[in-house]
């Protein structure tokens, strides 16, 4: 636009284009940066949340479990529907990754902050992700195996059953 302000007539209206533009080319750049440097991984025996320049690793111990489901199994009700972006229909049909957590609460205060209510439902991280199948085999795969039940836990879950 200011390249073209000798063309144009007014000239307090070409600073007004002037700013317009430059915000529009701000907001493009915030978005892209967004987009570019915020994802989901594994690094280690941690899963990492990086949104821009906030991170948070959390523990793979503390991960009871993860999923590949679509977003319309979390936000199916519609006080959780109305925080999707529109389209709504596009996003309840995107596969996303769902993550249990159990974790402590200021771990979960913390992830709120970073990844915003609509990602966080109670200690579920919902992330719709590029391919979610992968992730989720990745953390299945780094992930430590479960702490055996000892038997006399079983023992008494059976004697109770019996009576």
């Amino acid at each position: 636009v200011t390249i073209f302000s000798a063309t144009l007539r007014n000239g307090g209206s070409t600073s007004f284009y002037s700013l317009v533009g430059a915000f529009l080319y701000a907001l493009a750049a915030s978005f892209w940066t967004r987009q570019r440097f915020s994802y989901l991984s594994v690094d280690g025996g941690d899963l990492v949340v990086r949104i821009m320049m906030g991170r948070q690793r959390i523990p793979l111990s503390q991960v009871r479990r993860a999923r590949v489901a679509r977003l319309a199994s979390k936000f199916s009700r519609p006080e959780k529907r109305r925080l999707l972006p529109r389209p709504r229909n596009h996003w309840l049909e995107t596969d996303a990754v769902i993550v249990r957590l159990d974790s402590d609460t200021q771990d979960l205060v913390r992830l709120a902050r970073l990844v915003g209510s609509r990602c966080l439902d109670g200690n579920d991280l919902v992330v719709p992700v590029a391919d979610p199948a992968a992730l989720v085999a990745e953390i299945e795969e780094h992930r430590p195996a479960p702490a055996p039940v000892a038997a006399a836990v079983v023992a008494a879950k059976r004697s109770r059953r019996r009576r």
